[in-house]
């Protein structure tokens, strides 16, 4: 079924994202989960344990989407495994020197690097709101990352820290 709803959903959310009028608006304030970038502050502790969480709330002038995508990219080059929610998108990478940008919300997911090399992408970004050109749908499965790309290609990863990739999309439950 995922086959089948990824090209339906990556053509209309390429559609949707791409239309002249689109914009996707973040709020004044988000809730940022994840790493706070301070030098000495590891959010995953020393050894890359995943089980240490820093909250804290943002304005919209603080971050920036691209900024945030350029972070997660230089992880996952270190191959340094990193979860970051920046309200209703979430960035990841993985030891094996991958990096993805999901929207949880619609299913959808944009590759950012893959085996440590950097993928195309497209992401638009103003002080008031941001477009990403979706190119993928996603499910997470167990211990499998499963993502089907628009021309009906299917793949399925193992080896993500999927367990705290749906922890923190649930927002930290």
């Amino acid at each position: 079924m995922l086959r089948f709803q990824a090209a339906k959903a990556c053509t209309a959310a390429a559609s949707r994202l791409f239309a002249p009028d689109a914009r996707l608006l973040l709020p004044d304030k988000i809730l940022f989960r994840g790493d706070i970038r301070k030098p000495d502050n590891h959010l995953f502790g020393a050894e890359n344990d995943m089980s240490r969480r820093e909250k804290r709330t943002v304005f919209r002038d603080e971050i920036r989407i691209t900024g945030e995508a350029e972070y997660i990219i230089r992880k996952a080059q270190k191959r340094d495994a990193r979860v970051v929610t920046l309200g209703n998108i979430a960035f990841f990478s993985t030891e094996t020197a991958d990096a993805w940008m999901l929207d949880p919300e619609d299913g959808l997911a944009l590759c950012l690097v893959r085996d440590g090399a950097r993928q195309e992408y497209s992401i638009l970004e103003t002080d008031s709101s941001f477009q990403i050109g979706w190119n993928a749908q996603y499910e997470i499965q167990k211990d499998a990352f499963v993502v089907a790309t628009a021309d009906g290609r299917v793949r399925t990863i193992t080896g993500y820290p999927t367990e705290e990739i749906a922890r923190a999309i649930r927002g930290g439950k």
